[in-house]
């Protein structure tokens, strides 16, 4: 199964926010737990964010995570390191329960198949749990819990891992063709493409004031 990002915009908050539970969750926490939140005048992303756009599989972002994690602890020397040992490294640090790095706390504390960043400060990610609508089939669905990340706060943490990966910019930088390029040459291509399209939105939902969906 794939990651898909959603940019969205003012029209569709309008619209779903009141029939998508955790998206009204979102925007409930935001305005009662931000000051500023209900004055941030959203915007409408272009039409090819709008559509969705295809991250990768789920792994995937767990690659770009494990660089991180492998960067925070190893400094320069993570460029030793192959993908799937980077992939190992953000699975042992899931199951050690250590501390999340700090400068990269909005990158791997959050959910890697649901939930938003939003164009805010926000200190740290937030999981609000909460019961999905139910039908008589799924009475005994379990509780969800939507993530809750700052796309400010993760820009910043991409752009810290720019120079690690070698990138001179992300897919809406770069165009498509030459991104693929570059990625096809990466010694890590899976955690470049998952960065320069991660990098792109949330550099839209910073400057144009967009929520990021995973879904």
């Amino acid at each position: 199964m794939g990651l898909d990002i959603v940019m969205i915009g003012a029209k569709s908050l309008a619209e779903t926010a009141n029939e998508d539970l955790s998206l009204a969750l979102t925007v409930s926490y935001l305005v009662r737990s931000i000051p500023d939140a209900a004055q941030v005048d959203i915007g409408e992303p272009d039409a090819v964010l709008a559509d969705g756009y295809r991250l990768g599989r789920y792994a995937a972002l767990h690659v770009l995570r494990g660089l991180a994690v492998a960067y925070d602890e190893l400094g320069e020397s993570v460029r030793n390191l192959s993908e799937d040992e980077l992939e190992s490294a953000i699975d042992d640090f899931y199951l050690s329960e250590q501390d999340t790095p700090a400068r990269f706390r909005h990158l791997i504390d959050h959910s890697d198949a649901e939930g938003y960043y939003v164009p805010l400060e926000i200190g740290e990610p937030v999981g609000i749990e909460y019961e999905p609508a139910r039908t008589d089939d799924d009475s005994e669905a379990e509780a969800e819990t939507v993530s809750i990340g700052s796309s400010l706060a993760l820009l910043r943490e991409l752009n810290e891992l720019q120079a690690v990966l070698g990138l001179d910019g992300d897919l809406g930088e770069l165009g498509e063709e030459t991104f693929e390029r570059r990625v096809s040459e990466h010694r890590w291509p899976t955690a470049a493409h998952v960065w320069g399209v991660l990098r792109w939105c949330a550099r839209e939902s910073a400057g144009k004031k967009l929520f990021i969906q995973f879904c």
